[in-house]
């Protein structure tokens, strides 16, 4: 884990991990508000229903939070904390690693949002599939557009 920390910090994924994904956005609210969004981490299951609960006492580098994303349970920890153009955590749950890393760029009142993943782990292949990651990207990002743009 200590590698993946390593590259986290860096606000890197492993590209080397069986499963990466990376996915864009354009948000339709200022930086500030879609950087609150997204660490606001005990309210991710109010706007996004893949996630059944998360909890959070502190967004800064080396603090852990625990979340449910259907029914997989979670523990991060922080690695990196730019407030408000960068975050990126580390996530374990029984043999799956991961890596978060989420970019925000301001566009004037838009933000560009861009968040990579990579997972591994022995049975990684077996039962993740590249599409599945892609798919859940895709409507976290969405879940997080739709909140942000309110």
């Amino acid at each position: 884990m200590k590698t993946l920390e390593a590259q986290a910090k860096e606000g890197r994924i492993n590209e080397n991990a069986s499963i990466r994904d990376r996915q864009s956005i354009m948000i339709n609210a200022p930086i500030q508000l879609v950087w609150d969004v997204l660490t606001n981490i005990n309210k991710w299951p109010e706007w996004y229903s893949e996630i059944k609960s998360a909890s959070c006492e502190k967004v800064e580098e080396g603090a852990f939070f625990e979340w449910a994303l259907k029914s997989t349970h979670l523990k991060s920890k922080f690695q990196l904390v730019e407030k408000p153009t960068r975050l990126s955590w580390t996530g374990k749950s029984k043999m799956v690693k991961a890596i978060h890393v989420w970019d925000l760029e301001s566009a004037d009142d838009q933000t560009i949002l861009t968040v990579e993943k990579s997972i591994e782990g022995f049975l990684i292949p077996v039962f993740n599939r590249q599409s599945k990651v892609h798919d859940d990207l895709m409507a976290w990002i969405a879940a997080l557009k739709n909140e942000a743009e309110k």
